[in-house]
């Protein structure tokens, strides 16, 4: 079978009605149609598809593993976009996603190599874990007013990735969000977010330029490690903790402002910093951490604040 017609009057489409129907290149589906099942259409041979805007509803792995499938638009009825609705389709490269949309789940654009731009729509309201994971071709995304959380490794490994705008709505961004963003140089993140996740810029290896919100009450492990670009940090004030490897491995980072609510500075977290030449620990500051500052053969200038109550092995071996 490699087309099929579905008919007027059928409202919904089964989970798994089509699900490795590998020779099926072909499908209209009628306006009509609301809601397509879990895995309806998985591991078919599409290479366009076209989501009438009577469906509201795209069900987990509705799409998934369509390997030749390139081109999609979804239609300005559609809600919901499943949990892998289209992971795993590396020749998609062309997506266009209706006004209605609230919700993109997780995984849902996971893998899509080809995929070079998405817009999301303004009335995106949650945008699910690794849901755009591995898009290795993507260059830049807007993440819409109203978006609140970014979950783990939404933009993971998106090697591509120049350009990031995200919201002022945004409050909290996960762990590994956007690790391994080889591409990706700048990043202002918005004053209402509050916590970033661990490894959330990890190896972006390009990043030179950040901006961190007023509001982070920390900057937890491994945050920027190995961001071998980055050349200055300014903590805000209202930081607490520094933890373990924040910025360990960034190499050309020469200038650190450490605000003046921070307590703790963990185990390597400035380790590895090779051009680092000056510090100043404020008098807030009581511990820091074992091999804080290990391996930083350029600093030459360190002043310690009258607050410290422990110094870890090797702080500043």
């Amino acid at each position: 079978m490699t087309s099929i017609n579905i008919p007027d009057g059928i409202p919904l489409i089964e989970d798994e009605t089509f699900r490795t129907c590998l020779s099926l290149a072909s499908i209209n589906i009628p306006n009509g149609v609301t809601s397509i099942g879990d895995c309806a259409f998985e591991g078919c041979a599409f290479i366009s598809i076209d989501i009438p805007n009577s469906v509201t509803e795209i069900g987990n792995y509705a799409f998934c593993g369509c390997s030749s499938l390139a081109s999609v638009t979804i239609g300005d009825g559609v809600i919901s976009i499943g949990n892998n609705a289209f992971s795993q389709c590396p020749l998609l490269e062309d997506v266009s996603i209706g006004d209605s949309v609230t919700i993109i789940g997780a995984n849902a654009f996971n893998d899509c190599s080809k995929l070079t731009s998405i817009v999301i729509p303004n009335g995106v309201k949650s945008i699910g874990q690794l849901a755009f994971q591995d898009c290795k071709s993507l260059k830049s995304i807007i993440i819409p007013e109203g978006v609140k959380h970014l979950e783990k490794q939404t933009f993971c490994f998106c090697e591509s990735l120049e350009s990031v705008s995200l919201p002022t709505s945004l409050i909290s961004i996960g762990d590994n969000v956007f690790y391994q963003c080889t591409s990706l140089t700048e990043i202002i993140i918005p004053d209402g977010v509050e916590s970033i996740g661990s490894q959330c810029f990890c190896f972006c290896s390009s990043l030179q330029n950040v901006l961190l919100p007023e509001m982070l009450s920390s900057i937890n492990s491994e945050v920027f490690q190995d961001c071998i670009a980055l050349n200055n940090i300014s903590i805000p004030d209202n930081v607490t903790l520094i933890d373990r490897q924040a910025f360990a491995g960034c190499e050309t980072l020469t200038t650190i402002t450490i605000g003046n609510t921070v307590t703790s500075i963990g185990d390597a977290a400035f380790d590895y910093c090779l051009a680092l030449q000056t510090l100043e620990i404020p008098n807030s500051v009581t511990s820091i951490g074992s091999g804080a500052f290990g391996y930083c053969p350029s600093l030459v200038d360190i002043s310690l604040g009258d607050g410290l109550e422990a110094i870890g092995d090797g702080a500043f071996q």
